[in-house]
């Protein structure tokens, strides 16, 4: 009976090591291969600055006007200039 425990325990210890081994060998796999996350890291920046632009554009558009005609008129008085 006693060597019956002991084989069933070798067993099962020999089953944990191979489980144990399996799953340290797919945890590694995911920390090497990380060529897909800069894609999706990369992807999501993009929704991330379109969905902004969606929401401020009209915000966006008077700043943008406001710096065209500042910089229109600047550029009037300088070819206007006679010293």
């Amino acid at each position: 009976m006693k060597e019956k425990m002991l084989f069933a325990l070798e067993r099962a210890r020999m089953k944990l090591h191979r489980l144990r081994a399996s799953l340290w060998k797919h945890l590694t796999f995911f920390e090497d291969d990380e060529d897909g996350l800069a894609v999706i890291e990369v992807l999501l920046l993009i929704v991330v600055v379109i969905g902004l632009v969606l929401i401020f554009r009209k915000n966006i558009e008077s700043m943008i006007r406001a710096i065209f005609s500042s910089i229109s008129s600047k550029t009037g008085e300088i070819t206007n200039y006679s010293p």
